[in-house]
């Protein structure tokens, strides 16, 4: 690939996510989108933390 190819490409891919920027977020799995979803990730979180003091630092990587 060339130089001026890479920069045509560069352009290409940033005009496509500036084109899906707007309703980016929206889409599914993207964010909680219903009462029913945002329960059912608070189960699961409180699941997986069931087992940790109230004084335990945590680190949390988010990889969304």
């Amino acid at each position: 690939m060339t130089v001026t190819s890479s920069g045509h490409l560069y352009e290409r891919i940033r005009a496509t996510w500036n084109h899906e920027a707007a309703g980016y977020d929206q889409r599914p799995g993207h964010g909680i989108m219903s009462a029913a979803e945002r329960r059912a990730w608070t189960e699961a979180v409180a699941r997986t933390l069931a087992g940790v003091s109230g004084s335990t630092t945590l680190r949390i990587a988010d990889v969304g």
